[in-house]
Parts: structure tokens; C-alpha cells; sequence
């Protein structure tokens, strides 16, 4: 599936913005805070499982 990073952070954006716009500044920071975790820290970490184990991390590789 390509594009599903982009599009779910763009949804993120919006909830974050919203999140913000209503005064709820805690759980927008909160909101930042997590996806920086998992866009960062996870994405380095599946890159580092993924040539552990032998397989190059390709956007095209198929899930099936």
C-alpha cells in the first residue's frame, strides 16, 4: 500500500489542528509527541529488524 504514511499524517495534521483550534493544547502536544515517537523511532527500528533479517526494506515489496 503506498501513500498510507502520507495520507494517515495528513489526517493527523487536521485532528492535531482541530485538537488545537478548540483549546485542548495538552492532547494536540500529546497527539505531536506520539507520532514523532512512532514516525522516528519505530521507523528506524523496522529498518533495522528488516535488514536483520536478510530482507531489503523496498516500498514495493508485497504484503502477501
Amino acid at each position: 500500500i503506498k501513500g498510507l504514511t502520507t495520507a494517515a499524517s495528513i489526517w493527523l495534521t487536521a485532528a492535531v489542528g482541530m485538537s488545537a483550534g478548540a483549546g485542548l493544547m495538552w492532547s494536540a502536544a500529546m497527539s505531536v509527541g506520539l507520532t514523532l515517537f512512532v514516525l522516528s523511532i519505530l521507523g528506524r527500528w523496522e529498518k533495522t529488524l528488516d535488514a536483520n533479517n536478510g530482507s531489503k526494506p523496498t516500498p514495493e515489496r508485497s504484503i502477501d
